[in-house]
């Protein structure tokens, strides 16, 4: 036997165990086409997938396994001159069963052409891909239905904050005009009735905050978180807000620890500022009771910085991000109040402002809190 003789029947072996590769793919058809789009070969994952035999199909044209819709448009047509014309073709699109189904087919056309560059014809895989393509039409209705829900939410958070708002306004405005009167009685405003009085302002003040911080959440989803930009001096607030918090540390037996820089000063949203401080003071004396909380406020070249410390219960890595997330928390509700807004609230203010807000902490050791603001506040901000 020449050596031509031995390449030619090593070649012939060689294609024809490629034949029977293909033959015997059950999970992708793959079949070829002459340079006119008639089927010249057949395998069975072909068969399989479109339910048509080798002998009714081979010589038929492609365009039998086509949606009238796409025969309609002249889809075979543009997707052959497509792949003749980069090489390679590839389409999610539906395919024909032989009788009469229709299911999602990946498609792959790749132009076959000789040595010359002469076109040959055409190499067709499909992959049915109506299981996936289900799934992630599912999930998009869930996606659509999770955004009407979230919507339909924020928007009766709006509703119900605003709807709160005007009563809690009227109980402050009679509970002042009580205490007015209470101050012209006999038995003054000390002993049980002023304490009640204390009582019932607490918690009108901290249902107003829970109703404010409704309100955040939906201006914020809804992109509405407006700054009103002015001169603040951050020693002023910050002097303002321990002021608020001072009977509140003395009832937790928390010592304060303070240290402040002189004029640092800023254009800022005095009562976002406010707030910021607000709930993170409040963190420290709720999660660490009995032991001191410590403040420092400095400036920092053209940014200002505030540091809140606390000695309490601290936060594991794992949950240090996560706090910062709406409505999360790194302990249970049933030890601590709250609805896990405030960090949320405060790091989308300080973002607001063209700032940040980062924590550091170890379980048992505290949390320190640091917020960061540019003196200069954020540019386009209303007056």
């Amino acid at each position: 036997m020449t050596e031509y003789a031995r390449v030619a029947r090593a070649l012939r072996e060689s294609e024809e165990r490629f034949r029977m590769l293909l033959a015997g793919v059950k999970d992708f058809a793959i079949f070829m086409l002459d340079a006119g789009g008639r089927v010249e070969t057949w395998n069975q994952g072909a068969e399989r997938l479109y339910g048509h035999s080798m002998e009714e199909l081979v010589g038929q044209h492609v365009s039998t396994l086509y949606t009238p819709e796409d025969l309609r448009v002249g889809r075979v047509d543009e997707e052959l001159a497509a792949a003749s014309h980069h090489g390679r073709y590839e389409s999610e699109c539906e395919r024909v069963r032989k009788d009469g189904s229709r299911f999602w087919a990946h498609v792959v056309t790749t132009a076959l052409r000789d040595e010359e560059g002469r076109l040959r014809g055409f190499a067709k895989v499909t992959r049915d891909v109506t299981e996936k393509r289900k799934a992630e039409e599912e999930k998009e209705r869930l996606l659509r239905e999770l955004k009407a829900a979230v919507a339909a939410r924020d928007e009766f958070l709006s509703m119900a904050s605003h709807e709160l708002k005007t009563p809690l306004t009227s109980v402050k405005l009679n509970l002042r005009a009580l205490e007015h009167r209470a101050e012209k009685t006999v038995e003054q405003t000390e002993g049980a009735g002023s304490r009640r009085l204390v009582r019932i302002h607490g918690q009108i003040d901290r249902l107003a905050k829970l109703v404010n911080s409704l309100l955040d959440v939906s201006r914020i989803t809804a992109n509405r978180l407006d700054f009103h930009l002015e001169e603040v001096d951050l020693g002023e607030v910050l002097q303002d807000v321990l002021g608020q918090f001072k009977e509140e540390l003395d009832r937790a037996g928390c010592a304060l620890h303070l240290r402040t820089d002189v004029g640092v000063v800023g254009r800022w949203d005095r009562l976002r500022v406010d707030q910021i401080i607000s709930n993170l003071l409040s963190n420290a004396i709720k999660y660490g009771p009995g032991k001191p909380v410590e403040v420092d406020l400095q400036r920092l070249g053209k940014s200002a910085r505030l540091v809140v410390r606390d000695h309490g219960i601290g936060i594991s890595e794992r949950d240090q991000e996560r706090i910062f997330d709406r409505f999360e928390r790194a302990v249970s509700s049933q030890h601590y109040g709250g609805f896990g807004l405030g960090l949320w609230i405060s790091r989308q203010i300080a973002e607001g402002l063209g700032g940040r807000i980062t924590v550091h902490s170890q379980p048992g050791l505290g949390s320190t809190f640091v917020v960061e603001l540019p003196l200069s506040g954020l540019p386009g901000g209303e007056e």
